[in-house]
């Protein structure tokens, strides 16, 4: 699959994507961005799929039956305290699980890459850039944990794609607004209304495998949650049936 260049979002009604090696570029009025907005996920990736001469979106993991089940992401805004479950987590199965972090990984791209971030367009690319590297790491390590931040779905669903929804347990870090934005003032390392200006976005998915609310759950219970989930008779068993759907 190539990397995308430049990957903007129908929603802003941008006009015009790329692909490298192609330089193709596809104009579309405001009335087809309309239509195209208001279709299905699956509409929207055969789309993209056709658009990158792609035969077939990889629905199975290309890394092996040794993999499967093993991928962890957690997904949550900024103070959720996602990156201290995961390093509990770690701790807790005596640091089986090779850590990811998008905002570790972002800190090594290119400058100009990093300043764009705070847009939608920039972090759609680092997004997209970081699933490649987690399917990447999935090739030296059996088992992966990975914290990321999916503001835009289409952004989750290429990890999905690319990877195999079958292959990956799936977790929100929820915390409450108001003591999103209480962290924020004790960490001092924010911007205020970072949390905020992420909460409605981050949060819009519902399919996750698992839910865990910081702000009513200890860091302790919540890895205690977690790793009980993914060592459970029926985690194993409620992946093997997706797998097969």
């Amino acid at each position: 699959m190539p990397n995308v260049l430049e990957f903007y979002t129908f929603d802003s009604l941008l006009r015009t994507c790329a692909v490298p090696g192609t330089h193709k570029t596809l104009e579309r009025d405001q009335a087809y961005c309309a239509a195209f907005r208001k279709s299905k996920v699956q509409e929207k990736l055969t789309f993209y799929r056709k658009f990158w001469g792609l035969k077939a979106w990889p629905l199975s993991s290309p890394l092996g039956q040794k993999n499967m089940r093993k991928t962890i992401i957690v997904d949550g805004v900024s103070s959720a305290g996602c990156t201290s479950l995961v390093k509990k987590f770690c701790e807790l199965t005596n640091e089986e699980y090779q850590r990811l972090h998008v905002d570790e990984f972002t800190t090594g791209l290119p400058k100009d890459v990093q300043e764009r971030r705070n847009s939608d367009k920039g972090w759609t690319e680092i997004t997209i850039a970081f699933n490649h590297h987690i399917v990447s790491v999935l090739k030296q390590y059996d088992k992966v944990i990975a914290e990321t931040l999916y503001k835009l779905p289409l952004t989750r669903n290429h990890l999905f794609n690319i990877l195999g929804r079958e292959n990956i347990f799936y977790v929100q870090m929820f915390c409450g607004l108001e003591e999103l934005e209480r962290r924020e003032v004790i960490r001092g390392d924010r911007p205020k209304g970072l949390a905020r200006s992420q909460f409605s976005d981050v949060y819009s998915f519902s399919e996750y495998d698992i839910q865990l609310d910081s702000s009513n759950l200890t860091l302790e219970k919540c890895c205690t949650i977690l790793l009980e989930k993914v060592s459970s008779p029926s985690y194993l068993s409620d992946h093997k049936n997706r797998a097969s759907d």
